[in-house]
């Protein structure tokens, strides 16, 4: 598990889970459209007088998707709608759109007009809360502040890894050093199934269904004649069940000892091997399958760049998040009594 993912996780973890109160999940929605049209409405204060949802004017929208598409930009001034008495502009849009995670900008390019009017009705409720005081009473206060101490947390989290980096030196030498790591190898399947029950055998051209003995058996002949230099890739095509990697001569996908999408049975038996060998037949409960390693070994540093740079910053944030975590150990000497406090 990533830690940089399970700290932004445990930032957004919350007594009212959304996963587990829907009530919740609405509030967390609400709260992330209100806050993505800040900019836009919050400078805007004649916006939340005329925020009522019968009262909003967006013909002009209609051309929005038009605009958005067009090779040159409409003048910033250009008007797209309006809000009660408040003209929206194209330089508004522009604004929004440019604090927008890219998720959310899709959703506001699907449906605009949509989008900006559930935003505009939370931005009115939101105001009318402000007006009755509902951000000083609990439990409002409290949820407030809660909400703010989490997104504190996730933007120090997201800058702690924006910030990390590393020269191209840096990289090498961690590549060098790590390149065990990184082997790879890059191997051609026969594939054998078997039935632990198979049927009674059927008409002449039908493919007999082999039981596990017989399969283990084949796999091993075809393991003894390509040792012995039989063309790997003919009896692929002649043996073989599996019609995806057939297609490819055999070709299955590139794989590292750390690929755990891949049985482990396979990734021991082809990296316990060098390029040209052949593994045993290797037992799985749909049938055996036979490799043959074409290449195996740490790929070029060019192509390697990204993944050595990811590795590293996950590192240098593991070693963050640990420290900040370490600067706020907690130690209880009573234990008994802070589980009281909790209790109903």
């Amino acid at each position: 598990m990533r830690t940089i993912d399970s700290a932004r996780r445990r930032a957004a973890r919350s007594p009212n889970n959304a996963h587990t109160n829907p009530a919740a999940n609405t509030a967390v929605n609400a709260s992330n459209a209100e806050s993505i049209l800040f900019h836009l409405i919050g400078s805007r204060p004649d916006f939340i007088r005329h925020g009522i949802m019968n009262q909003i004017v967006m013909k002009r929208f209609l051309l929005l998707p038009v605009c958005l598409c067009l090779a040159q930009p409409p003048p910033p001034d250009t008007v797209l709608g309006t809000v009660g008495d408040s003209k929206i502009t194209v330089a508004d849009i522009q604004k929004l759109l440019g604090g927008l995670p890219p998720h959310i900008r899709q959703n506001y390019v699907k449906n605009p007009i949509e989008f900006l009017q559930q935003v505009l009705l939370f931005r009115h409720l939101a105001g009318e809360a402000l007006k009755l005081g509902l951000d000083q009473r609990s439990p409002y206060k409290e949820m407030l502040d809660h909400a703010r101490i989490q997104a504190l947390v996730q933007s120090r989290i997201d800058e702690a890894a924006n910030t990390i980096s590393f020269t191209e030196d840096e990289q090498e030498k961690y590549y060098q050093q790590n390149q065990s790591k990184y082997v790879r190898a890059r191997t051609k399947v026969i594939y054998i199934p078997f039935s632990l029950t198979p049927p009674p055998a059927r008409g002449s051209g039908a493919a007999k269904i082999l039981s596990e003995a017989e399969a283990r058996a084949k796999a091993e002949s075809l393991a003894k004649q390509a040792r012995a230099g039989a063309d790997f890739v003919a009896l692929v095509k002649q043996h073989s069940q599996d019609q995806a990697s057939v297609a490819r001569d055999g070709d299955f996908e590139a794989m590292r000892q750390e690929d755990t999408k891949i049985p482990e049975e396979i990734r021991k038996a082809v990296f316990a091997r060098k390029a040209g060998d052949v593994t045993d037949p290797i037992r799985l409960p749909n049938g055996y399958y036979l490799f043959r390693v074409e290449e195996i070994g740490p790929p070029p540093y060019g192509e390697m760049r990204t993944q050595i740079f990811d590795a590293m910053r996950q590192a240098r944030h593991n070693d963050w998040f640990e420290a900040a975590r370490k600067a706020v150990e907690l130690k209880i000497d009573n234990v008994g009594v802070l589980a009281q406090i909790g209790s109903p």
